[in-house]
């Protein structure tokens, strides 16, 4: 998408985004890195509007799951060193000043819900056999993006709200069990070893 002239891509855009969108459930690892390494950020940034033009529930949000459940299908060099910029431009993310379309009506509480499956997924890549040789790379990813959501989406939201607030109780209640996940399935898998020896 960055190497297409830009007068080309704004009059294609409505047709091209919905399809390579879509692709993001394709278990392609070329597909998968060429998708992560520039095409989801740069539609995402140059095109904001292409979110609306296909159901987030319906089309995207599974095939994104699915993706970061099977650790992009192969593609961590893809994947994992994106993943920030992706969090960036993906509207989903956003606690404040999103603006919801026909297509995609999202609560703060379904964006909250949103993130904690989009990190139990993304931590769930671990258990994956194609995952073994990148696990410093999720790991990587998993604590960026969560510390760029921390503070470039959730520090804007929090300052406007008191903490007895029920969407300020909630969203933090869902970045809490993000902030967890790592450290309970380290000390269950610890706790194991533990007891075998």
């Amino acid at each position: 998408m960055s190497h297409v002239p830009r007068d080309i891509s704004e009059a294609h855009v409505a047709q091209i985004a919905p399809a390579i969108l879509e692709m993001v459930s394709e278990d392609n690892q070329i597909i998968q890195n060429t998708l992560w390494k520039e095409v989801f950020f740069t539609l995402g940034k140059e095109f904001p509007e292409v979110w609306s033009m296909i159901s987030l529930k319906k089309n995207f949000n599974q095939g994104l799951m699915t993706c970061l459940k099977n650790s992009g299908y192969g593609a961590n060099f893809g994947l994992y060193p994106n993943l920030v910029k992706f969090t960036s431009v993906f509207p989903l993310f956003q606690l404040v000043d999103f603006k919801d379309d026909k297509n995609n009506k999202f609560s703060v509480k379904d964006r909250a819900k949103f993130l904690t499956q989009f990190y139990q997924h993304l931590f769930a890549g671990l258990k994956n056999d194609n995952a073994s040789y990148f696990h410093r790379d999720l790991t990587g990813a998993y604590f960026e993006t969560l510390a760029f959501f921390l503070l470039k989406r959730f520090a804007p939201f929090a300052k406007d709200l008191s903490p007895e607030d029920e969407n300020y109780q909630f969203v933090w209640s869902q970045i809490q069990m993000v902030i967890e996940l790592p450290l309970t399935d380290y000390i269950s898998k610890y706790e194991k070893f533990d007891s075998k020896v």
